[in-house]
């Protein structure tokens, strides 16, 4: 399963758990957003763009998998 295995990887970049709910997925991108800011002191700006990249996957990868699977629940 490629979706899941990077999925695992994504998440644990996010530092959040597997879920298929957008509103917990963009939390977390906040929060760690703010961890990797370039303008902050802790910044690092590559991790800041993979986290962007990351984000965009993962949310990407919720909505194909809803609309491939619609029996699934969206706060799971």
């Amino acid at each position: 399963m490629l979706f899941r295995s990077t999925s695992k990887e994504n998440f644990g970049f996010l530092e959040c758990t597997f879920t298929l709910n957008e509103q917990k997925v963009k939390s977390a991108y906040r929060k760690v957003a703010l961890k990797y800011h370039p303008d902050k002191p802790t910044g690092d700006k590559a991790k800041f763009q993979r986290l962007g990249n990351v984000v965009e996957r993962v949310v990407a990868n919720i909505r194909t998998l809803l609309s491939i699977h619609p029996e699934l629940k969206p706060g799971v």
